[in-house]
């Protein structure tokens, strides 16, 4: 088995006639060259071109050589895998100037490496698909879409164009792709590429990489295709997200877009996990914190050629307080707002201040955004003669780390990022000074990292801020650094890369087909010795009644669950939801197993028993669900002793999906805090309850007490999937979806009638 990494582009370079630090400045240089102006022509495109060829000679001489470590993860990766993707800096001039023979020697170069490079000819495009996913794409995800108004390409030339580059990645892959192999996706280029793999192997591990954060249900409706994006995301055997927010706003597009519910919790691990089942098939979803290498950042840092930067920089402004922003070309729009917050601490603060921007070359230049920066530039060198600016453009690691070790404040502020590989690259780069790091609160890396955040829109805050942080007493920055360092060591990109590998490997694309033809388990049912019954209640053995306490059971009911359990053969199993009041009151005569509210209470002998539990969340969960009953025409609130539930299934059609989903949003951002709890919906219910039980883990902690030959497991509701599921990897585990939806089960019962039909039929075998 092996990781095959899918990227856009590699991390090593290609070019012709060019050494690294040559190839490197005309990559730099041809945005700014290439870039457009709105409003007026460009007239120094002539002369930028003529002062800085890039044409390609005719004699060739290829170079080869790796991307800054900073500006990828990649470089970082090790073990037995290989990579997939356009090599760096390759673009359509060199493609023209390649001979047979010389793409022989760059394949048979990047080989060496584990790269297989695609050496793609950008002319067979129609349009643009780089528009379509660095734009269109990126202005959804990271809530820029307002700049749609200035691109300047078809569409649908553009959305083909990016179907035929997932469809040249998919041969390529398929040349080097074994069964058994675990497909990684690391880039939103590829969003079309899962459901194209999954269309040729069924059973292939796809694992992909939410590198960008994921927007909400409303701003992904802005795409033209959301529901082809969709149904391919869908089509992976797992996919990771960097935070819980962007994993909850995937499931809640799915289920507005696409109509398919999937729920997420926090496990005791403290570990999220959730899916989404649809079409006889099952999603897995995780939260991953992404790595970097320290040992391979520290030995940039000690290499000589990194100290003589790093001192170099330190004499020129020795006296002042060095401030180190960091910005790539698409969130430049963050620089305006920090000149002017440093104006703010300027005027209100010190002014002893040297300022170094490293500006990473990733993205599109927008030479509006420059031109503001320029101008703030120079009114804070007009007006605060003091202050020393400097922009610096990062070429390479030691220039870059350098810059990173003698700052004295960092200030990273990309109003919307799913990764900061700078954030993580100053904290490693900080042993000496331990200086503190501010970042955007919008953005939700690493929430739990002790960084001081900001609201970047807001200049006087962010100038109290720099004070603060430029004023911290030495052990305050050390116990600050201790605590940010330990966590960066431990999510390391090896413990990512274990992490990512590991789910991948376990939550295997889960594909199945139902059945209505129960015969096979009536005659095993006949063969076994030793049986078990995992058993919901309502909407499996109970028809849904329009009000909860109208569910008792009638007397059919309870004579075949007596004539069942009279065989002594059978062990019966009530796993419901239902308050353990009610269970007791309607089950307890009977002799069999009971499970009540999801499996928080036990019947054992004559008593209830639960674990204690922290109870103090009912009063504002109660506030919140009769706020929507009050404005909910037939709906009500169900109370049970560890968890509220909200019923809306006698309410109109017309208010009953928006209000759930309002209701079960803001249960979940108003109890956040509350790590113990889930929010799950169900049948025209929503349901807040407390966290760690589910109806999965009791069925396997039933099986696993004695060996049965036969078990039959039923449900009908997203709650019984856990068990449900079990019957996927379990001999003699038959499971039934007693409904009509999306459903995990082997077998399948349209109603809770034919399901008593089918056990009754079961009784009359002795």
């Amino acid at each position: 088995m092996k990781i095959i990494v899918v990227v856009h582009h590699l991390p090593l370079c290609v070019s012709i006639n060019k050494n690294r630090t040559e190839a490197m400045k005309q990559h730099i240089s041809r945005p700014l060259i290439e870039s457009k102006q709105f409003y007026r022509g460009r007239n120094l495109t002539s002369v930028l071109k003529a002062s800085h060829d890039i044409s390609i000679e005719n004699e060739n001489e290829l170079h080869f050589f790796y991307k800054p470590m900073h500006s990828t993860f990649l470089r970082d990766m090790h073990g037995d895998v290989v990579f997939l993707g356009i090599p760096g800096l390759f673009n359509q001039e060199i493609y023209n100037f390649l001979t047979e023979k010389e793409k022989k020697e760059i394949h048979e170069k990047f080989m060496k490496h584990k790269y297989h490079p695609i050496l793609l000819d950008f002319s067979e495009f129609e349009g643009r698909y780089n528009d379509y996913s660095e734009m269109k794409v990126r202005n959804v995800c990271f809530c820029t879409f307002w700049n749609d108004v200035f691109l300047r390409f078809d569409e649908e030339p553009a959305f083909r164009d990016l179907k035929k580059l997932n469809q040249i990645y998919l041969e390529k892959l398929m040349k080097i792709y074994e069964d058994g192999d675990i497909v990684w996706i690391m880039d939103h280029e590829f969003w079309l590429l899962p459901r194209m793999i999954r269309d040729l192997k069924k059973e292939a591990y796809i694992g992909l990489s939410q590198m960008v954060p994921f927007p909400s249900s409303e701003l992904f409706r802005c795409l033209p295709n959301p529901k082809i994006f969709l149904d391919s995301l869908l089509s992976a055997s797992y996919i990771e997200f960097q935070n819980k927010s962007y994993l909850d706003k995937f499931i809640f597009t799915n289920s507005n877009i696409m109509g398919i519910s999937g729920k997420s919790f926090i496990g005791p691990d403290k570990k999220v996990t959730a899916c989404i089942s649809r079409n006889d098939s099952r999603v897995f979803l995780g939260v991953g914190k992404i790595g970097i290498d320290i040992p391979k950042i520290n030995t940039v840092l000690k290499a000589p050629e990194c100290q003589e930067i790093a001192k170099s920089y330190s004499e020129k402004y020795k006296g002042y307080k060095i401030l180190v922003s960091i910005s790539t070309l698409n969130n430049s729009y963050t620089n305006t707002n920090f000149l002017m917050a440093l104006e703010a601490y300027l005027h209100k603060y010190d002014k002893n201040i040297a300022l170094i921007h490293i500006e990473i070359p990733e993205g599109n230049t927008d030479l509006e955004i420059k031109s503001e920066t320029h101008l703030l530039k120079q009114f804070l060198m007009v007006n605060y003669p003091l202050v020393r600016i400097e922009t610096v453009i990062s070429e390479d690691d030691f220039k870059y780390y350098a810059l990173l070790s003698i700052a004295d404040l960092g200030i990273v502020l990309s109003e919307r990022s799913a990764i900061s590989r700078p954030c993580l690259d100053f904290i490693a780069s900080q042993e000496k000074n331990m200086a503190p790091l501010i970042v955007s609160e919008f953005s939700h890396f690493n929430d739990d990292l002790n960084l001081i955040r900001v609201n970047p829109k807001n200049a006087v805050d962010i100038a109290d801020k720099m004070n603060y942080a430029l004023n911290l007493d030495p052990e305050t920055k050390i116990e600050i650094h201790s605590t940010l360092i330990n966590e960066i060591e431990t999510h390391n990109i090896h413990y990512w890369m274990e992490h990512f590998i590991y789910n991948s490997a376990k939550h295997k694309h889960i594909s199945f087909k139902k059945s209505i033809d129960y015969s096979e388990i009536v005659e095993n049912y006949k063969k076994a010795d030793k049986r078990l019954f995992l058993l919901d209640y309502d909407g499996t053995i109970q028809d849904i009644c329009p009000l909860p306490e109208q569910a008792f059971p009638s007397e059919e009911i309870k004579n075949l669950l007596k004539k069942l359990r009279s065989d002594t053969r059978n062990e019966i199993y009530i796993i419901t939801g239902r308050d353990y009041r009610n269970a007791n009151d309607w089950f307890s005569s009977l002799n069999i197993g009971l499970y009540a509210e999801h499996g928080m209470y036990l019947k054992n002998g004559k008593e209830w028993v639960s674990d204690p539990v922290d109870l103090t969340w009912k009063n504002q969960a109660r506030k919140i669900i009769n706020f929507f009953v009050e404005r909910t025409p037939g709906s009500q609130l169900e109370e049970k002793n560890t968890s509220m539930v909200f019923h809306y299934r006698n309410s109109s059609q017309l208010i009953k999906k928006k209000q759930s989903i309002a209701c079960k949003n803001i249960l979940e951002k108003l109890l956040a805090y509350k790590k113990n709890l889930e929010v799950t919906e169900g049948k025209d219910i929503i349901e807040i309850r407390v966290n760690g039980l589910n109806k999965g883990k009791i069925a396997r902690k039933i099986i696993a007490n004695q060996k049965y030959d036969f078990i039959l497991a039923a449900g009908d509701d997203t709650t019984d999937q856990e068990m449900l599921e079990i019957g996927l990897s379990t001999k003699n585990f038959y499971s039934v979806s007693v409904n009509k939806g999306d459903s995990c089960a082997k077998f399948h019962i349209e109603n809770p009638g034919l399901f008593r039909k089918l056990l009754l039929q079961l009784t009359e075998f002795k």
